[in-house]
């Protein structure tokens, strides 16, 4: 629910930048005193859930629903953590034929390899690498994610180390023929739980060299045709996951701490939309990297009561999802009863203002376009392009709707965050803010003030935003 909230703000928030500069010269005349929520209390206007009835074990038991529940696409690119299910044929070359190979064959007519977890075993790397990337053997370099359908083979060739303890195949070469049955994304992929697992490699001791299965602190650049079209300062990723794309972990391989280069030449569909490597499609990247540090993941913190890597990964991935689960149970479950005059009567004359600088300014945009358009025509329009609605509503029932959205974000946040215990100063909500506003507008002088009051409830909607986090923080500690 949250985000559904925070992306209605977002369409708000861009639209009410133009619309509070329109406003400037003819609005709020007799403008309201300020209603202050956070030094006011506010507990009397909300009814709380009682936060002892959110369990670890409700919050697993959702996080596995959530799991079963995900949308299965046809196609699919498998990731660190994907539950596959396949038939395989394997194969075992004796001179320069390959020769079936019963003991590792599950073939159409038996059971099918059911809820197989990618990069789970370490000692099937190799093979999962193949599974993820589109090469035909593991000695390749890759650079494309391998695009999956089920019903539909296709096969790849390992060379078995010599110290494998299946004397069969110890040293030899293996072909496996798959044919994939199903899939079960994870929830959240590597590149997001890299995210929460970096922070338990702060304190551990750095290595001098990249090997398979480290964690790797670094920074990248890619750029394509001269222009950077890819940039993170402050990256890590556990080598093997192939978590930004396959091969580059490859690459890593051998390094040590400090900057290099290397190109790569992607083909037309080497990333889906959204990707944040989208743009390198169909062209010739080149990447600048720069580690600063290198982790063995053998030494995990003993306190933190992880074995391997892929238990801190299996309790991040809770982590996240009970972050945003118990917020939006408990947001949802917390009742505004009534609202505090001042601070509704402040909230409703800055919707009017803004509403009435919208309209201005899309009246004034479809008669140059249309020619002379009728009100409802105008409100109509401007209601599907901001607030994404499809039926009409007339202006007053607009204005209850959104104020009261607002109200209740506000409200229930600064009442969360006293519940919770959670200290947030106006001395750190002006830090935090100016450092939203340099990062949301980079190439243009807004100041906090403009950025402010571009967003129905001005420094209260951003107070309570920041909030937000440091209310996820506590709620998970609590729970999990």
């Amino acid at each position: 629910m949250f985000k559904n909230i925070k992306i209605n703000l977002k369409k708000i928030l861009a639209v009410s930048l133009a619309a509070a500069t329109l406003c400037a010269a003819g609005c709020g005349e007799k403008e309201l005193p300020d209603f202050d929520y956070a030094s006011e209390d506010l507990s009397s206007y909300v009814t709380l859930p009682d936060i002892g009835s959110y369990t670890r074990e409700g919050v697993v038991a959702e996080y596995e629903k959530a799991i079963k529940e995900a949308e299965i696409p046809d196609s699919y690119i498998i990731s660190g953590g994907s539950y596959f299910d396949f038939y395989v044929t394997a194969y075992i070359k004796n001179g320069e034929e390959f020769e079936k190979y019963e003991k590792l064959s599950y073939e159409t007519y038996g059971s099918p390899i059911s809820g197989y977890r990618v990069l789970q075993d370490g000692k099937n790397a190799d093979f999962d690498k193949c599974l993820m990337a589109s090469v035909i053997s593991a000695e390749e370099a890759a650079v494309q994610p391998r695009t999956i359908k089920n019903g539909k083979q296709f096969s790849f060739t390992l060379d078995i180390g010599a110290d494998n303890e299946n004397a069969d195949i110890a040293g030899k070469t293996l072909k496996f023929v798959i044919t994939p049955v199903g899939y079960t994304a994870p929830l959240y992929d590597d590149a997001e739980l890299n995210v929460y697992t970096r922070k338990y490699f702060d304190g551990v001791s750095n290595k001098t060299t990249v090997e398979a299965g480290d964690g790797v602190f670094f920074s990248v650049v890619a750029t394509a045709d001269g222009a950077a079209i890819y940039t993170n300062t402050n990256a890590f990723l556990f080598v093997g996951d192939n978590s930004l794309f396959p091969g580059f972990d490859e690459y890593l391989i051998g390094k040590k701490v400090g900057g290099s280069n290397f190109s790569v030449t992607f083909s037309n569909d080497a990333f889906t939309k959204g990707n944040g490597l989208f743009l390198a499609n169909g062209k010739k990247v080149d990447f600048y990297i720069n580690i600063t540090k290198i982790c063995d993941t053998k030494t995990l913190p003993e306190n933190d009561n992880f074995k391997t890597v892929w238990e801190l990964k299996e309790y991040c991935a809770l982590e996240s999802f009970a972050k945003e689960y118990l917020y939006d149970a408990v947001f949802s479950d917390a009742k505004v009863n009534s609202y505090p005059e001042k601070g509704y009567a402040k909230m409703e004359e800055q919707m009017k203002e803004q509403l009435s600088g919208n309209l201005d300014y899309y009246r004034e945009y479809l008669e140059e376009r249309l020619g002379d358009v009728s009100e409802e025509y105008v409100f109509s329009y401007m209601q599907k392009e901001i607030f994404g609605e499809e039926e009409y509503e007339d202006a007053e029932a607009l204005i209850r709707s959104v104020v009261t959205e607002q109200m209740d974000y506000i409200i229930k946040n600064n009442v969360l965050a006293d519940m919770l215990g959670v200290e947030y100063s106006y001395e750190e909500y002006e830090k935090d803010i100016k450092a939203l506003v340099s990062s949301s507008y980079p190439d243009y002088e807004i100041t906090v003030e403009e950025f402010e009051s571009g967003m129905l409830g001005g420094k209260h909607y951003w107070y309570a935003y920041f909030l937000y986090d440091k209310i996820v923080e506590a709620l998970a500690d609590k729970v999990i």
